[in-house]
């Protein structure tokens, strides 16, 4: 007896999820399939009726782990009031910087998308990327949808995290994110005074 596409769609979920946790912890490669149905308590004869190739699965993992972490920054972010002086402050944090699975995965994902040979991955993170510049201006008060003091700020914010992870909990890497929270602030148009 086949199964309903409710139960399909649940499977997928479930593959999606479990896919996104993986490439989150651990990049791109991996994405064992094995591992993978085997932790979605499914087997590895079914991985095809959900995707049509290791590739497809990357794309669509990828696609959920960001838009995932985005849904909750968004979240969490709306709740703190929505300023850059408190994305700034959370994103360079003690908690993220040891949270690396946890963490934003264009810090943990982006030098993988950058060797991927595959441009659909390369042209979904830019894509997303980009959301990710236009909100950051947004919160910063910059009009007309200019971006260059988001993405100045946000390449200071993941070299920061980035370095302050190889220092790892200590002394050094807590210096590394004041610095880059400085940095980062220092982007941030000065507000008119009128």
């Amino acid at each position: 007896m086949g199964h309903s596409q409710a139960e399909k769609a649940e499977s997928r979920e479930r593959i999606l999820d479990a896919a996104a946790a993986r490439i989150r912890a651990g990049g791109l490669d991996n994405l064992s399939i094995d591992a993978l149905m085997q932790q979605a308590s499914l087997t590895r004869g079914g991985f095809y009726g959900h995707f049509r190739s290791r590739s497809a699965l990357t794309l669509a993992a990828l696609g959920r782990a960001l838009d995932g972490a985005f849904a909750s920054q968004r979240a969490v972010q709306q709740r703190a009031g929505g300023g850059f002086r408190s994305l700034v402050a959370r994103y360079l944090s003690r908690a993220h910087r040891d949270g690396i699975g946890q963490g934003c995965p264009i810090a943990s994902l982006a030098a993988d998308v950058a060797r991927c040979d595959d441009p659909q991955v390369r042209a979904l993170m830019a894509e997303r990327l980009e959301g990710v510049f236009e909100r950051t201006a947004r919160s910063m008060g910059e009009p007309g949808g200019k971006t260059d003091a988001a993405v100045a700020a946000w390449s200071t914010m993941l070299g920061g995290l980035l370095l302050a992870r190889v220092f790892g909990p200590g002394a050094r890497g807590d210096e590394i994110l004041a610095i880059a929270r400085q940095a980062a602030l220092a982007q941030e148009p000065p507000r008119d005074a009128g």
